[in-house]
């Protein structure tokens, strides 16, 4: 494995992060605590050691199932986000104080823990970020031990309209780190929002190198994924991005591309470190893997 020291926060962290959306079962698969206890071993023993989760990924349900497995706390960063509830199962923003408090509580109790290492707004817009009382309470938090960074999760229609209004005001609110949307597809934050970062003091943690499952060589077109594969809103699904990688790609065997896209990422020089999720065991050690892969010329 490979490391980056990252200039803010002073983390050491594994050039790979271990996503965990897929555990809240939004990928069309369920997963039992024996799962999760052990991938998150797999990850561990190949030197990954930060891990990222939300309140949202399952109402809980991925920090629970992470909570619950038998990983060393002291060998890991976790990061986790808030902005947003269910009610009656359906997903709505809740950026207000009463609501970030709670989730708070229940992301730490979920996750077994007495601190977070990262805690990110989690892709709001600019007036549910513009909040002073909000931050206010954060940091009173990040005093109380409860959170040692704060970050932001920096909501990518925001890139698409070039509004990094938020960039502007991480000094105020004391935020240290920022993640973004950045794969071979969605290549529009290295255009300015990285330069910001930079600009800004910093670090910054990209997400979606395989671009929710474009960029692993298994998917021709969207009726390739199952009907209940909540993949299929995301923006770039479309038939202008399986275009390209048919046209750029095509060269890279559909069994390496996953390989390739995390290298490519990670290798940019453009972000700290990526967070990559998986589905099973066998493609968490693919993507392990791909920290020492040969990357191809495009």
């Amino acid at each position: 494995m490979k490391y980056n020291n990252l200039k803010n926060t002073n983390l050491n962290l594994s050039v790979i992060g271990l996503g965990t959306e897929q555990f809240s079962g939004s990928w069309g698969v369920n997963y039992s605590e024996k799962e999760v206890s052990e991938m998150l071993m797999i990850a561990e023993n190949h030197g990954i050691n930060h891990i990222d989760t939300a309140e949202c990924y399952g109402n809980h349900l991925s920090e629970t199932l992470i909570g619950n497995s038998s990983f060393n706390r002291n060998r890991w960063h976790i990061a986790t986000k808030f902005g947003h509830k269910y009610g009656s199962d359906i997903k709505i923003d809740a950026f207000d104080i009463q609501s970030v408090q709670d989730h708070l509580n229940k992301s730490l109790e979920a996750l077994t823990t007495d601190y977070i290492d990262v805690y990110y707004f989690h892709s709001g817009d600019d007036e549910q970020f513009n909040n002073d009382k909000l931050w206010t309470f954060l940091n009173k938090q990040v005093e109380a031990g409860k959170i040692r960074f704060l970050g932001l999760s920096y909501k990518h229609s925001l890139v698409h309209q070039n509004n990094y209004l938020q960039i502007e005001k991480t000094n105020e609110y004391n935020i240290k780190i920022v993640q973004t949307v950045y794969n071979y597809i969605s290549q529009e934050s290295a255009e300015n929002l990285i330069s910001l970062c930079r600009k800004n003091n910093l670090d910054v943690i990209g997400r979606m190198p395989l671009a929710k499952g474009l960029l692993t060589g298994k998917y021709k077109t969207n009726n390739d994924f199952s009907d209940n594969d909540l993949r299929l809103h995301y923006s770039e699904f479309n038939e202008k991005s399986f275009t390209r990688i048919q046209n750029d790609l095509s060269h890279i065997p559909d069994q390496e591309l996953s390989k390739w896209a995390i290298s490519w990422s990670i290798n940019s020089g453009v972000v700290d470190a990526t967070i990559v999720g998986c589905k099973n065991k066998k493609q968490l050690l693919s993507n392990i893997s791909s920290v020492n892969y040969v990357s191809c010329d495009i």
